[in-house]
């Protein structure tokens, strides 16, 4: 979720997000009880390991800005998957309206004689409904791709990169980062 420590037990465990998740519950466990919970899941998690992670490797701020932003991202993507259905179901119907203005055309121009002014209305109704389809494809198109990062991806990769860096950079990376947070929220 934020820093991943490749010996840390807490940061290679499966069960990572349920620790990190009671963690944040109120009132907090103590180390102690999220050891005993690391032994109800079948892992030997000492406190002192916990300790460690907690302190280093995970952020409450950045936590709750991934939780947030998964959050967010669900329902923006059940509204794209809502408009890119409506889109579909009217570029279904347009193109029934153009399979009919073909047939009509076609049976029309059977008959042998076709008014001209039918004709070029019957033209211009198909090309706006092209048109129509055409921007149907584009919205669709846009809705299906990829967006940019968020701020909470872009913060996660942050702290990624961060593991990197030496003991005395990386604290003070963490308290900048803590200053940020608590900036962001006073005014958000």
């Amino acid at each position: 979720m934020e820093i991943y420590e490749p010996r840390c037990k807490v940061c290679t465990s499966r069960n990572r997000k349920v620790y990190e998740e009671r963690w944040l519950e109120t009132p907090r466990p103590t180390l102690e009880q999220m050891q005993e919970l690391a032994r109800m899941l079948n892992e030997d998690i000492s406190y002192k390991s916990f300790e460690r992670h907690f302190k280093n490797h995970f952020n409450p701020g950045i936590a709750e800005l991934a939780a947030k932003e998964e959050s967010i991202t669900q329902v923006v993507e059940e509204a794209k998957k809502e408009v890119i259905d409506i889109v579909s179901e009217i570029r279904s119907n347009l193109n029934g309206l153009k399979a009919l203005l073909s047939q009509t055309l076609a049976a029309t121009q059977a008959q042998g004689r076709v008014s001209p002014t039918l004709i070029r209305s019957l033209t211009d109704l198909y090309r706006e409904h092209r048109q129509s389809i055409e921007a149907c494809e584009r919205l669709t198109s846009k809705l299906t791709e990829g967006t940019t990062l968020t701020e909470g991806e872009l913060l996660k990769l942050m702290y990624i990169f961060a593991k990197d860096l030496c003991p005395e950079c990386r604290e003070k990376f963490k308290i900048t980062l803590d200053e940020y947070l608590a900036r962001k929220r006073q005014h958000g």
